[in-house]
Protein backbone atom coordinates (compact mmCIF):
# COMPACT_ATOMS: atom_id res chain seq x y z
CA UNK A 1 0.00 0.00 0.00
CA UNK A 2 1.58 3.20 -1.22
CA UNK A 3 0.25 6.70 -0.66
CA UNK A 4 -0.46 8.94 -3.67
CA UNK A 5 2.49 11.10 -2.61
CA UNK A 6 4.87 8.12 -2.62
CA UNK A 7 3.59 6.93 -6.01
CA UNK A 8 4.04 10.45 -7.42
CA UNK A 9 7.59 10.69 -6.04
CA UNK A 10 8.51 7.31 -7.55
CA UNK A 11 6.96 8.10 -10.95
CA UNK A 12 8.61 11.52 -11.12
CA UNK A 13 12.01 10.08 -10.26
CA UNK A 14 11.63 7.50 -13.07
CA UNK A 15 10.33 10.08 -15.58
CA UNK A 16 13.18 12.48 -14.81
CA UNK A 17 15.74 9.73 -15.42
CA UNK A 18 17.05 10.09 -11.89
CA UNK A 19 16.68 6.34 -11.31
CA UNK A 20 15.68 3.35 -13.41
CA UNK A 21 12.44 1.38 -13.01
CA UNK A 22 14.24 -1.82 -11.91
CA UNK A 23 16.35 0.01 -9.35
CA UNK A 24 13.45 1.94 -7.78
CA UNK A 25 11.31 -1.24 -7.77
CA UNK A 26 14.01 -3.05 -5.82
CA UNK A 27 14.64 -0.10 -3.49
CA UNK A 28 10.93 0.55 -2.74
CA UNK A 29 9.97 -3.16 -2.76
CA UNK A 30 7.34 -2.81 -5.47
CA UNK A 31 6.94 -4.60 -8.79
CA UNK A 32 8.09 -3.05 -12.03
CA UNK A 33 4.59 -3.63 -13.44
CA UNK A 34 3.08 -1.52 -10.66
CA UNK A 35 5.49 1.32 -11.41
CA UNK A 36 4.64 1.03 -15.12
CA UNK A 37 0.90 1.22 -14.32
CA UNK A 38 1.41 4.24 -12.01
CA UNK A 39 3.44 5.97 -14.73
CA UNK A 40 0.69 5.39 -17.32
CA UNK A 41 -2.02 6.60 -14.93
CA UNK A 42 0.06 9.66 -14.03
CA UNK A 43 0.63 10.62 -17.67
CA UNK A 44 -3.02 10.04 -18.62
CA UNK A 45 -4.27 12.15 -15.71
CA UNK A 46 -1.85 14.90 -16.77
CA UNK A 47 -3.21 14.87 -20.34
CA UNK A 48 -6.78 15.03 -19.04
CA UNK A 49 -5.97 17.94 -16.74
CA UNK A 50 -4.24 19.87 -19.51
CA UNK A 51 -7.09 19.28 -21.95
CA UNK A 52 -9.69 20.41 -19.39
CA UNK A 53 -7.69 23.57 -18.68
CA UNK A 54 -7.72 24.57 -22.35
CA UNK A 55 -11.33 23.70 -23.16
CA UNK A 56 -13.45 24.40 -20.10
CA UNK A 57 -13.78 26.59 -17.07
CA UNK A 58 -11.84 25.66 -14.00
CA UNK A 59 -13.82 24.58 -10.99
CA UNK A 60 -13.16 27.93 -9.31
CA UNK A 61 -14.31 29.91 -12.37
CA UNK A 62 -17.49 27.82 -12.56
CA UNK A 63 -18.16 28.46 -8.85
CA UNK A 64 -17.63 32.20 -9.29
CA UNK A 65 -20.04 32.19 -12.25
CA UNK A 66 -22.68 30.30 -10.23
CA UNK A 67 -22.29 32.58 -7.21
CA UNK A 68 -22.48 35.71 -9.37
CA UNK A 69 -25.74 34.48 -10.89
CA UNK A 70 -27.15 33.63 -7.44
CA UNK A 71 -26.14 37.05 -6.11
CA UNK A 72 -27.91 38.78 -9.01
CA UNK A 73 -31.08 36.77 -8.41
CA UNK A 74 -30.94 37.59 -4.70
CA UNK A 75 -30.55 41.30 -5.44
CA UNK A 76 -33.65 41.24 -7.66
CA UNK A 77 -35.65 39.34 -5.03
CA UNK A 78 -34.55 41.82 -2.34
CA UNK A 79 -35.64 44.76 -4.47
CA UNK A 80 -39.06 43.22 -5.10
CA UNK A 81 -39.54 42.50 -1.38
CA UNK A 82 -38.40 46.01 -0.44
CA UNK A 83 -40.85 47.61 -2.85
CA UNK A 84 -43.67 45.35 -1.70
CA UNK A 85 -42.93 46.15 1.95
CA UNK A 86 -42.78 49.87 1.17
CA UNK A 87 -46.14 49.77 -0.55
CA UNK A 88 -47.69 47.79 2.31
CA UNK A 89 -46.26 50.24 4.87
CA UNK A 90 -47.71 53.08 2.86
CA UNK A 91 -51.12 51.42 2.70
CA UNK A 92 -51.12 50.51 6.41
CA UNK A 93 -50.04 54.01 7.39
CA UNK A 94 -52.95 55.38 5.36
CA UNK A 95 -55.44 53.28 7.31
CA UNK A 96 -56.16 50.66 4.66
CA UNK A 97 -56.82 47.47 6.58
CA UNK A 98 -57.25 45.06 3.69
CA UNK A 99 -55.92 45.19 0.19
CA UNK A 100 -56.17 42.72 -2.64
CA UNK A 101 -54.47 43.16 -5.97
CA UNK A 102 -56.98 44.01 -8.64
CA UNK A 103 -59.26 46.04 -6.45
CA UNK A 104 -61.60 45.56 -3.59
CA UNK A 105 -63.20 48.01 -1.26
CA UNK A 106 -60.71 50.14 0.60
CA UNK A 107 -57.89 49.11 -1.73
CA UNK A 108 -56.67 52.59 -2.53
CA UNK A 109 -55.65 53.18 -6.16
CA UNK A 110 -52.02 53.08 -5.04
CA UNK A 111 -52.32 49.30 -4.87
CA UNK A 112 -52.59 49.14 -8.66
CA UNK A 113 -49.78 51.62 -9.27
CA UNK A 114 -46.43 49.90 -8.79
CA UNK A 115 -44.75 52.91 -10.42
CA UNK A 116 -45.77 54.85 -7.32
CA UNK A 117 -44.35 52.12 -5.07
CA UNK A 118 -41.12 52.07 -7.09
CA UNK A 119 -40.69 55.82 -6.77
CA UNK A 120 -41.61 55.80 -3.09
CA UNK A 121 -39.25 52.86 -2.29
CA UNK A 122 -36.38 54.50 -4.17
CA UNK A 123 -36.97 57.83 -2.41
CA UNK A 124 -37.57 59.51 -5.76
CA UNK A 125 -39.91 62.39 -6.44
CA UNK A 126 -43.37 61.14 -7.39
CA UNK A 127 -44.86 62.53 -10.60
CA UNK A 128 -47.89 64.78 -10.36
CA UNK A 129 -49.82 62.35 -12.56
CA UNK A 130 -51.24 60.40 -9.63
CA UNK A 131 -54.85 59.78 -8.73
CA UNK A 132 -56.48 61.76 -5.93
CA UNK A 133 -56.20 58.88 -3.46
CA UNK A 134 -52.53 58.43 -4.25
CA UNK A 135 -51.84 62.15 -3.89
CA UNK A 136 -53.55 62.10 -0.50
CA UNK A 137 -51.35 59.15 0.55
CA UNK A 138 -48.22 61.00 -0.50
CA UNK A 139 -49.31 64.00 1.53
CA UNK A 140 -50.02 61.79 4.58
CA UNK A 141 -46.69 59.96 4.38
CA UNK A 142 -44.67 63.12 3.80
Amino acid sequence: MFSPETKTRIVLSVLSGEIGVAEVARKEKVSQQSIGRWRSEFLEAGKTALAAGKLGLSTREAQVEDLTLALGETAVERRVWTKSASLMLLLVSSGVEECSVGGGEGCVEACASFEFADAWADGSEVDGDLGESQSALVAEVA
